[in-house]
């Protein structure tokens, strides 16, 4: 499967196997796929790149609501 003008996912966890496994899965359906291991780092990428989904760990040490 090609995704056309290839779509920008953010993929936040502090578990970098589910990173690896989450980027790899994405990446081959066409995905392009940027991760951050923390919130104060997905906060950043999230405000200088174009993404167009982001899937989130709502349970990561850090940022509190």
């Amino acid at each position: 499967m090609s995704i056309p003008n290839k779509q920008r996912v953010l993929i936040v966890d502090d578990d970098e196997l589910t990173l690896l496994y989450a980027e790899q899965a994405l990446t081959e359906a066409g995905f392009d796929v940027v991760t951050a291991t923390s919130g104060t780092q997905a906060i950043e990428i999230a405000t200088t790149n174009d993404i167009d989904l982001a899937l989130l760990d709502h349970r990561m040490p850090g940022i509190k609501s």
